[in-house]
């Protein structure tokens, strides 16, 4: 239930085609002695805004084994957008936004994740924030298991340092366990700020989960864990065993928000 704790704490693409066909752009092969005038193209100001609760029609998404979906840590990369993500407020900004995101999305880290969901949210776009919002919660448990919290090192040297005391010597908190350092603190703090709003639109109505938990599950084996997160990490478990590791933190992510679900459509009857 810890996960859960942390869960409840918690484009329209713009296709190159019309692009070319808004602004006139025809193939060489397409070519003609005297081609017909083609009217200019609206100014961005002209332009239609679309409506900030349009919901874009999500693909179809093709699965990915977990071992395909996965990528040695050497090869990962940083993603470049997070201002982007951060600071999207108008329609056109947040459509531009959607577009980044479906045109790489396994490049995108939890943390880009969290911030497109809350400038989503913001505009009142709650189906898409959910999305983003329980797909960076799944893989920030991802990123959890692979780079694990560790001891602190300076508990672990003075533990060192106490055990060659005599007993008179040695502080009396010996017995205690070292403290903690979790290089995932500050993504997971942003999730449980971002989360309480979006939470709450899911919550609203049962047919709102059915079909986030679908969504979820589709988007996220149908892409690959291709970034780096952006700030330090800790020892990576070793590669070999992600897969086995990207398997179980799926079933146990899905399992407990089902389970999270069923309780909260109790508990609204």
């Amino acid at each position: 239930m810890k996960l859960l704790t942390l869960v409840l704490l918690p484009l329209l693409v713009i296709s190159s085609t019309a692009e070319a066909q808004q602004s006139g752009y025809v193939g060489m092969h397409h070519l003609k002695p005297k081609p017909a005038p083609v009217a200019p193209a609206p100014a961005e100001e002209d332009k239609p805004e679309p409506a900030e609760d349009a919901v874009p029609a999500l693909p179809t998404y093709k699965p990915l084994s977990p071992k395909d979906a996965l990528v040695k840590q050497d090869d990962l990369e940083k993603w470049d957008h997070m201002t982007e993500a951060a600071l999207a407020n108008t329609p056109i900004e947040i459509e531009a936004l959607i577009h980044i995101i479906e045109s790489d999305r396994g490049a995108v880290p939890p943390q880009g994740l969290f911030l497109a969901a809350k400038s989503l949210a913001d505009k009142g776009r709650m189906e898409q924030a959910a999305l983003y919002y329980f797909v960076g919660q799944l893989r920030l448990s991802f990123d959890v298991a692979r780079w694990p919290a560790t001891p602190n090192k300076d508990d672990v040297k003075r533990r060192a340092a106490e055990s060659k005391k005599s007993s008179d010597q040695a502080a009396p908190n010996l017995e205690s366990a070292p403290r903690t350092d979790d290089p995932h603190i500050g993504i997971k703090s942003l999730g449980d700020q971002v989360g309480a709003p979006i939470i709450s639109w899911v919550l609203k109505d049962p047919a709102h989960m059915d079909k986030m938990i679908k969504q979820v599950r589709d988007w996220d084996s149908s892409c690959a864990y291709a970034y780096l997160p952006d700030y330090d990490l800790s020892e990576p478990v070793p590669f070999e065993k992600w897969e086995k590791l990207l398997t179980e933190t799926r079933s146990t992510y899905f399992t407990q928000i089902i389970q999270w679900a069923k309780m909260m459509s109790k508990v609204r009857r």
